[in-house]
């Protein structure tokens, strides 16, 4: 009896001790595949400390996918079909996408992005100028941010080519401090987009023509050197000190601030056909359009005025410039570049870092006194995060020109304006009613805002009490601008909230002094 109790000891020590050996190897395997997946990122310490885990929190534990990048991809881009029309077209910019979509994927791409992550970030403005009228808008601009603004953010312009530089400004511009022309035309494209030909038209199967429309984009993708960067329209004169934008929660949790347009797009809602964004633009690469996965309107992007953190979206860069680099395609789909922007944060998957200031732009009035007072377009202003003015862009033929002997002053300043007013009252300088293409060109003509029509928009009181803190029956502010039914008040109300009037006398002043110059050769 004892025997046979001696040998079911033994036996029942022995199956423990197969079982300590069994539930070694599995904690031993277990521990060296979690140490082969593990992430660069962990040292060996940690690594160490991991396999000392407890069997049953290690298989509880969930691992995060660790994401890898495309060993090779070739830094040539495809082979482009020569196949002529739309079709041609639609089968590069698929083709490029594709490669590009492989690339910023790729672990050289993530390498340089290891590598500059090291360094830390600049941040600057940049402005694109070409010609004497550019030039002498990107010349108040600089002056105003320097002088009246107090703006100390180093500056780039750049400019296409000699031909496009203005001898005389360029050099008053080099003696601004923190001031850099740069030639944009002299920087190399990287070899894993199309190469760039400078004198070859659009539609061409080899070569890139970054002009026009396409120069800004080329310019925030490539030229500039800063890696947080905004970047200004030359005829976009900065109302306030720029430098806070930077530090604005906004900006700071996205990398990114955009500007509306006055146009919304929704299901049911078409912008103007010429302003339109076709949903093609998101079809074609396999995207939907956002106003068709959203009961919220689509508002427009005015490009004017961006700003962007380079380094945290290069993926978002390089598609920026695809798009872009294919002008024959896209601005086919969309008014220029201004809407690619938002369609390159979708393309890399970052649609929800795409960040624009909610509150519309307000109209720039130059008024004309009379027994049939009208008021033509100065330019559209732009609000900051707060919803404090902070730009005014002088778009069409409000631009300022040297040549000419007058230009549009800034006499009113408007509320926001929706998307129904903005149909209603803008008128563009060319000569025809934005929104109104029914109605006769020969009663919009001269590039004037029609006094009838500002009396079917409506009033917008929240406007007065955010800029100037009290209501109109409060302040006892009538409103001004012969009775618009539109809010639109002088400068030195519209803009109690900043220096901006200051700004503005100054801006004239600088208009007159180039005038002046311009005579006296």
């Amino acid at each position: 009896m004892h025997a046979i109790k001696r040998q079911r000891n033994v036996s029942a020590k022995a199956l423990t001790a197969l079982s300590i050996i069994l539930v070694l190897a599995v904690f031993r395997h277990i521990s060296r595949a979690n140490s082969f997946v593990s992430t660069d990122g962990e040292d060996s310490s940690s690594q160490e400390l991991g396999g000392r885990r407890s069997l049953f929190f290690r298989a509880s534990r969930h691992t995060p996918p660790v994401k890898r990048c495309i060993p090779k991809v070739s830094s040539v881009p495809p082979t482009l079909t020569t196949e002529k029309g739309a079709v041609g077209d639609i089968k590069r910019i698929t083709a490029d996408w594709e490669h590009i979509s492989a690339y910023v994927n790729s672990c050289d791409f993530q390498s340089k992005q290891n590598a500059s992550n090291a360094v830390s970030k600049t941040r600057g403005i940049v402005i694109p100028s070409a010609g004497h009228a550019m030039f002498a808008h990107t010349w108040v601009v600089v002056t105003i941010l320097r002088e009246t603004l107090g703006c100390s953010l180093p500056i780039e312009i750049v400019y296409n080519g000699q031909e496009e530089l203005d001898g005389d400004l360029a050099e008053r511009l080099k003696m601004m401090t923190n001031v850099t022309l740069v030639d944009a035309s002299l920087i190399t494209l990287p070899s894993h987009h199309r190469p760039m030909n400078w004198t070859q038209s659009f539609g061409q199967a080899k070569y890139v023509h970054a002009t026009g429309y396409s120069f800004k984009a080329y310019v925030l993708a490539f030229v500039t050197k800063f890696d947080e960067v905004l970047v200004l329209d030359s005829d976009n004169l900065p109302l306030q000190n720029p430098e806070a934008l930077f530090d604005s929660p906004q900006y700071l949790k996205k990398g990114s601030s955009f500007w509306p347009d006055w146009w919304q797009r929704s299901r049911t809602q078409q912008i103007p056909f010429f302003l339109d964004v076709d949903p093609f633009a998101y079809t074609t690469f396999g995207l939907q359009a956002p106003w068709e996965i959203s009961d919220h309107p689509m508002t427009a992007t005015e490009s004017g005025t961006m700003m962007l953190d380079r380094r945290r979206h290069a993926d978002v860069m390089e598609f920026i410039w695809l798009l872009n680099s294919h002008p024959e395609v896209t601005f086919a789909w969309m008014h220029g570049d201004k809407d690619s922007y938002r369609l390159a944060f979708h393309l890399a998957n970052k649609s929800s870092d795409f960040a624009q200031v909610p509150t519309p732009p307000g109209q720039a009035l130059d008024a004309h006194p009379g027994n049939m007072p009208f008021y033509r377009h100065t330019g559209m202003v732009q609000h900051d995060w707060n919803g404090v003015m902070a730009f005014l862009h002088r778009t069409s033929t409000a631009k300022f020109n040297p040549d000419q002997q007058t230009w549009r002053h800034l006499d009113y300043v408007t509320s926001p304006l929706t998307h129904r007013q903005a149909e209603i009252v803008v008128n563009n300088g060319d000569g025809w009613q934005l929104g109104q293409l029914n109605m006769e060109f020969e009663k919009y003509c001269c590039g004037l805002t029609d006094f009838e029509a500002h009396k079917l928009a409506a009033v917008r009181e929240e406007f007065l009490q955010s800029q100037t803190g009290c209501s109109i029956h409060e302040c006892s502010i009538p409103q001004t601008a012969d009775g618009l039914p539109v809010m639109a008040f002088p400068p030195e109300i519209a803009f109690a909230l900043t220096n901006a009037t200051e700004v503005i006398h100054q801006m004239d002043e600088l208009y007159a002094i180039m005038q002046q110059a311009k005579r006296r050769r």
